[in-house]
């Protein structure tokens, strides 16, 4: 008797698709593409005793906004179909012995990240009230929540601290901390959908995938 291979579903197929074509829209995103060539230094050199000159990242604030467009929806958002989760998930259904065990060390690693547990740098400013510390979570949340998607009462500390920085005193720490893991995981699950055929042409075409 043939073994058959075991597909995803067609509800399955139309997740993975769009998964895939928003991955490639996040490598695309003018953020990832500049922040893929340009060093990350922030250092200051004394000029005199008075004056320092800071040497800084150079992203663009709106650059960042658009890139959080598609990321939330993959890393942010747990009802998304895409949702990252969900997407390991169903590459888990189909994989072999060796690749579910892969997958499920990725999402023991992965999962802290995504819900905040994971904390190495803080975000922090001197307010007339104290010092104000965020974490890359807290930082991404009052982003998504609130400065970018919506208007949110409750943050508007964080919503106010926030348009007062310099985009290179919190876009280093997100790219460090929750978008450079998570970028580099979702590159490697679409890796997973394409070297196991888990989609023909008609489904990339229907989704807009690039080949």
């Amino acid at each position: 008797m043939t073994n058959l291979k075991v597909l995803p579903t067609q509800r399955e197929k139309i997740q993975l698709a769009h998964f895939e074509r928003l991955v490639q829209g996040m490598i695309n995103c003018r953020i990832i593409q500049k922040a893929q060539t340009q060093d990350h230094p922030i250092k200051a050199e004394r000029i005199d005793n008075e004056t320092f000159l800071m040497t800084t990242p150079d992203y663009d604030r709106e650059d960042f906004r658009s890139f959080l467009t598609i990321f939330r929806q993959v890393a942010v958002l747990k009802d998304e179909p895409i949702y990252i989760i969900k997407i390991m998930n169903i590459e888990s259904r189909y994989a072999n012995n060796d690749l579910r065990k892969e997958l499920k060390e990725i999402k023991l690693k992965i999962n802290p990240i995504l819900e905040g547990r994971y904390v190495a740098m803080k975000f922090g400013v001197n307010t007339e009230g104290g010092d104000y510390m965020l974490t890359s979570r807290q930082l991404l949340d009052a982003l998504v929540n609130s400065n970018v998607f919506h208007t949110n009462i409750e943050r508007e500390t964080e919503t106010s601290i926030i348009q007062s920085s310099e985009p290179w005193e919190y876009i280093g720490i997100l790219l460090s901390e929750i978008i450079g893991p998570v970028l580099r995981t979702c590159t490697w699950l679409v890796q997973i959908i394409r070297n196991n055929n888990y989609l023909d042409e008609v489904d990339m075409k229907t989704a807009g995938v690039k080949g």
